[in-house]
C-alpha cells in the first residue's frame, strides 16, 4: 500500500542455482497524489432562528472546511467549520436573517498524499417566520354601541385595527374600540 508519494522501484530476483545465472529485474513506477472529492448533503429551506445539521466528508476522509460566503454572514452562522468524515457532532448552520445563506465546502489535500478538492457549495433561503392573527369573537352591536377588539398575533408583535372603506359609514374604530354608527 503506498502511504507516500514518490516513485517506488520493485525488484524480482532469483538466486539461481548450479545450473542456472542469478537474475534480477528492476521496474520503476511514480506513486502520484490522490484526486479527491466531497460530498456535501444539500440544506433545506429554514425560517429565521431555525437550524440544520451540515453533513459533509471527502472520500479521503481528511476534514473538511466550511465557510459561510462573506455575502451571507447575516443570513446565517455556522457553529464550526470543521466536518470529519465520521462526525458525531456534525457542524450546525442556524438561520439568522432572511434572505441567501451560501456555504462552501472544501478540502486543500495534505502532504502531496491527496490534490485539493473541487470545492462544493449549497445554497438555501432563510424565510421569515410565519405568524397568525386572532380576533377574539365580537357581539353584534345596535347603533351607539361600543366593545373592545381583541387582537394577537402569534409572533407577539404588535397588531393595527382598521374598519374596512367599505364599513366607514356603519361603524368607526378608537384605539381598539369599535362602535355602531349607522345602520
Amino acid at each position: 500500500v503506498a502511504w507516500r508519494t514518490g516513485t517506488c522501484t520493485v525488484t524480482a530476483e532469483q538466486p539461481g542455482t548450479p545450473t542456472v545465472e542469478y537474475a534480477s529485474a528492476s521496474y520503476s513506477f511514480t506513486i502520484s497524489a490522490g484526486d479527491q472529492s466531497i460530498f456535501f448533503a444539500d440544506l433545506a429551506d429554514r425560517h429565521i432562528d431555525q437550524s440544520q445539521q451540515v453533513v459533509a466528508n471527502a472520500n479521503s476522509q481528511l476534514p473538511v472546511t466550511l465557510s459561510v460566503d462573506p455575502s451571507a454572514t447575516d443570513v446565517c452562522s455556522l457553529s464550526d467549520t470543521t466536518a470529519l468524515f465520521v462526525d458525531p457532532t456534525p457542524p450546525i448552520i442556524t438561520a439568522n436573517a432572511a434572505g441567501t445563506c451560501i456555504v462552501t465546502a472544501t478540502q486543500a489535500g495534505e502532504d502531496g498524499n491527496w490534490n485539493p478538492a473541487v470545492p462544493v457549495t449549497r445554497t438555501f433561503r432563510v424565510l421569515k417566520k410565519d405568524q397568525t392573527i386572532t380576533v377574539a369573537p365580537l357581539n353584534r352591536l345596535r347603533y351607539g354601541m361600543s366593545q373592545r377588539v381583541e387582537a394577537t398575533a402569534s409572533s407577539g408583535l404588535p397588531v393595527s385595527l382598521s374598519v374596512h372603506p367599505s364599513a366607514a359609514s356603519v361603524c368607526s374604530l378608537s384605539g381598539t374600540a369599535v362602535t355602531a354608527i349607522g345602520i
